[in-house]
């Protein structure tokens, strides 16, 4: 079979060009008119010219076969420009009419959000005109109202109109529960918070945002309820719902990051709480200046978390810088302001400034009865401090007062069986012992231990209160395995540079020498001095019951020597703090001169 035209060549030669040109339809007008069937070619000359016309001219050819295609083609070849310019106007049809379609949706949905925000508007305004309307004589026959009555009048009568509305209803919820947790509510609160985090489960498609602050305030009522674990996640939760979405650092971030950190500090993990809020605290510097309350914020916590690890020098400028930074930016009362002296006063009293520590508590007890009225948890947890700031200066009285404000708060607000009600008992047994009530003493300490969980931090030290009314009576034998018991769990919660690992060293050593096993004594004692004179000065009188304790374990003729030096250093220390008139003063006396005689 002759070879098709396009494949022809002229000089030897066969050009693109040439080929491009013949290719398809002459191709087979050609090979039809040379076929050697006749039924397969042309009937005659006149149909091979109509084919090279209707060739010439872009239409379709009787020598293929036809097809939509083949016909589109053709249509597509003769009219180029006409179909150019319909497919252009096609196209910028289609584009105008998704562009208008986007915008469109893009309106409606700007509208559903305006209209969402609109009701949430009016439901905000309602619920605060309803508050308003509640402080109305006509209304309250003349009682004055608290915060609390007129938000319980306020929220039950527009609660039933949120349903429908899921996301202004997670808000409201939000809002109003964290509101009754800041008054001490903690039942309400709950009811609510629990509610919002309920239909946030329900409602994926709701704003991560709103989602996110409902189970954050759920999550700080779970740690303020010792519900640790279920805080954790609540508050993991969240912080990963506000970063969906973000690029970067958000002062909603900074305060999760905050709450968890309580959390941390709550469950006695210092170290772990101390890292995020340094986390935090980093990000409001960065998101919002020096000047911040949420700077302030951070540093108080992060001064509370130095103090709860021992390091009293470096809790003390935290604490103070929070202090300065709140009185600078915040009205005078304010509770951020008494929770800063509330702290500070804590660091002074484990200083040993106890009336400095007074002080700062009375100021602080002042403005939280102010705002926050007599009345709540956090007027209890000043209250409790304070007395123990009395006590330490022998103002038993006052002290146990307070402690039995205190504990009827807490049960009242927090149950029976929370552990601030247990550290309450405690410190109860503290000052009965101190008043040389010994059997209420006891019985305080062991209602406090029958409260604490097995592993709770605090516990330790009812543990350790116990071993002390032992010692009283006399029962060393019992008195060590309650400080071995005590001395164990802080070692592991603090480590053993801590204040209290001294304290329980100190105690433990005493009754091991009224036991006579003098070398485990001294052990024990040269351990606690070590620890004492990390943190305390050389001239601190907080230094002279042990120096006291370890003169009394050095009964060997051989230690002589170093037993006058710890007394004498215990009275020039003694007489420096008190005076020589003070009757510390004259107990060390005494014993030096007892000392003398025998020698």
């Amino acid at each position: 079979a002759a070879p098709p035209p396009s494949a022809a060549r002229i000089g030897g030669l066969a050009p693109a060009a040439l080929a491009r040109r013949l290719r398809g339809d002459l191709d087979l007008i050609v090979m039809k008119a040379l076929r050697k069937e006749p039924a397969r070619r042309y009937a005659g000359v006149r149909d091979l010219i109509d084919d090279l016309r209707r060739w010439q001219h872009h239409r379709p050819v009787s020598a293929r076969p036809e097809t939509w295609r083949y016909r589109a083609a053709r249509f597509v070849r003769r009219h180029a420009w006409a179909v150019a310019a319909a497919s252009t106007i096609f196209l910028l049809t289609a584009a105008y009419a998704l562009t208008v379609s986007v915008q469109a949706r893009a309106i409606a949905q700007q509208r559903d959000r305006a209209q969402a925000e609109a009701r949430k508007a009016d439901r905000v305004k309602s619920l605060i005109l309803r508050l308003f309307e509640g402080a109305d004589p006509t209304r309250s026959l003349g009682k004055e109202l608290t915060a609390r009555e007129l938000l319980d009048a306020g929220w039950s009568s527009i609660e039933a109109e949120l349903v429908g509305q899921p996301e202004v209803q997670v808000e409201l919820l939000t809002t109003v529960g964290a509101t009754y947790y800041q008054l001490g509510q903690y039942d309400q609160a709950q009811q609510l918070l629990t509610r919002a985090r309920d239909l946030v489960q329900a409602h994926a498609e709701l704003a991560p945002g709103v989602r996110a602050a409902a189970l954050r305030a759920l999550g700080a009522l779970r740690g303020a309820q010792d519900r640790f674990d279920e805080a954790e996640q609540l508050l993991l939760q969240a912080e990963t719902l506000y970063r969906e979405g973000q690029a970067g650092d958000t002062a909603e971030i900074a305060t999760t990051l905050r709450d968890r950190g309580q959390v941390r500090y709550e469950h006695a993990d210092y170290a772990g709480a101390e890292t995020l809020f340094r986390a935090a605290l980093d990000m409001r510097r960065r998101l919002l200046g020096e000047r911040d309350l949420g700077v302030a914020d951070s540093l108080g916590r992060l001064g509370m978390t130095r103090r709860a690890r021992g390091d009293y020098a470096g809790a003390e400028p935290l604490l103070r810088q929070a202090l300065d930074l709140h009185r600078e930016l915040l009205p005078a009362g304010h509770p951020h302001i008494a929770t800063d002296l509330s702290s500070l006063a804590a660091v002074e009293r484990n200083l040993g400034r106890y009336a400095d520590a007074e002080a700062h508590y009375r100021e602080a007890l002042a403005g939280v009865v102010q705002t926050r009225g007599e009345d709540h948890p956090f007027a209890a947890a000043v209250m409790n401090n304070l007395a123990r700031a009395l006590k330490a200066q022998d103002k038993n009285d006052e002290a146990e007062a307070l402690l039995l404000k205190a504990l009827d708060i807490r049960r009242r607000h927090l149950g029976e069986k929370h552990a601030t009600v247990a550290m309450n008992l405690s410190d109860l047994g503290w000052v009965a012992e101190g008043a040389g009530r010994i059997d209420a003493a006891e019985n305080y300490y062991r209602q406090a231990l029958a409260l604490y969980e097995p592993n709770h931090t605090w516990r330790s030290a009812a543990v350790f209160n116990l071993g002390s009314v032992l010692e009283a009576r006399g029962q060393h034998a019992a008195a060590e395995a309650q400080y071995r018991e005590a001395l164990a769990a802080q070692r592991k919660q603090y480590g053993d540079a801590h204040e209290l690992v001294g304290t329980d060293l100190l105690h433990l050593g005493r009754v091991l020498t009224r036991q006579g096993r003098l070398d485990e004594a001294q052990g024990a004692l040269r351990e606690a001095l070590q620890n004492y004179s990390a943190r305390l000065r050389a001239d601190d009188a907080q230094l002279v019951p042990l120096l006291l304790a370890l003169e009394q374990s050095l009964r060997r003729p051989a230690q002589a020597a170093e037993a006058d030096a710890l007394l004498q250093r215990a009275l020039d220390l003694r007489r420096a703090a008190f005076g020589a008139e003070d009757e510390r003063t004259r107990e060390v006396e005494a014993r030096m001169a007892a000392v003398r005689r025998r020698q």
